[in-house]
Parts: C-alpha cells; sequence; structure tokens
C-alpha cells in the first residue's frame, strides 16, 4: 500500500487519486468485494500521515468504533496494520492513529479479512489499547505473544 501525506481532508487530489486506484481490478482476475480502509496517524502539532489497506469483505467503521480508545483511537500494531508514527519521533508523537474512511473497491488483494480485523480490535478493546485492563502477568504474556507474531512492535518498552 501507497502512504500519502495529506493535509487538505477528503478533497486532496491525493486521495481521490488513491481511491480511483483502489478501484480499478489491478490484475483483471475476478475479485471478490474488498473494503478499502483509510486511516490517519495525526501528531500533537497536527501533522497528518495517510495510508490505507484493504479487507476483504464488507468493513463500517462504526462496527468498531465502542472498541477504540475514546471511540476513535487505534493502536495499527495492535491489530496487523502498519504504523504511520515517523521513524525518527519528536516530542509530538504517540502511538494513536484513527480510522477515517471506508470504500468498496474491486481489487484481488487484501491485507486480511474484515472478521480477523475486527476480532482484533475488538481484542485490544478488551484488553485496553496500551494494556491497561490486564494484570501484570498478563501484560507480559500479551507483549511477548505480540512481538511472536508480529502484531507488536519490538522496539516497544515492557
Amino acid at each position: 500500500m501507497s502512504k500519502i501525506v495529506d493535509g487538505a481532508g477528503d478533497r486532496s487530489p491525493d486521495r481521490r487519486r488513491l481511491r480511483w486506484l483502489y478501484r480499478a481490478s489491478d490484475d483483471g482476475k475476478e475479485a471478490t468485494m474488498k473494503t478499502l480502509v483509510e486511516y490517519m496517524y495525526r501528531d500533537a502539532s497536527n501533522y497528518k500521515e495517510l495510508g490505507s489497506f484493504v479487507l476483504e469483505g464488507d468493513f463500517e467503521i462504526s462496527s468498531v468504533q465502542e472498541f477504540l480508545a475514546d471511540g476513535e483511537f487505534f493502536i495499527p500494531e495492535r491489530v496487523g496494520v502498519q504504523s504511520l508514527v515517523p521513524v525518527e519521533k519528536t516530542v509530538d508523537d504517540h502511538y494513536l492513529h484513527t480510522l477515517e474512511a471506508t470504500s468498496r473497491v474491486n481489487v484481488s488483494a487484501a491485507l486480511m479479512s474484515a472478521e480477523l480485523f475486527v476480532e482484533r480490535i475488538k481484542r485490544a478493546g478488551s484488553e485496553g489499547w496500551f494494556y491497561e485492563k490486564l494484570s501484570s502477568a498478563e501484560r507480559q504474556g500479551a507483549l511477548t505473544e505480540g512481538r511472536k507474531t508480529g502484531l507488536i512492535n519490538p522496539d516497544w518498552d515492557e
């Protein structure tokens, strides 16, 4: 997936082009229905990074909103999505991202199924996005397992 930088919102030429690119089938094969999910990282100074990924099947943000931190934030690594946090961090950086928009696309490849994505969001929400709802031992186990599966950034402090 391409990552684009955009501060102009939904009407920007880059975002329109991104949606157009995903609407055309990428290899001519008949593809099942997929959902393009656009997400954003915004640091404390309001600098934004936009990204996207494709899920197999139907997905709506409203289906997971209650499991997001404060009803809007998620940590991509917790659910198997690439983080948009810059490599060189400043004091304004954090780990929280937002789900911005969804649209139906006709492509053959997908990052994961919509069902798996929803399951991962629900699990992270029930554990607490920062594992705050787990005991110390449960938290250590979750961090270790997450690092093994690649769902947790190995650079995160334990």
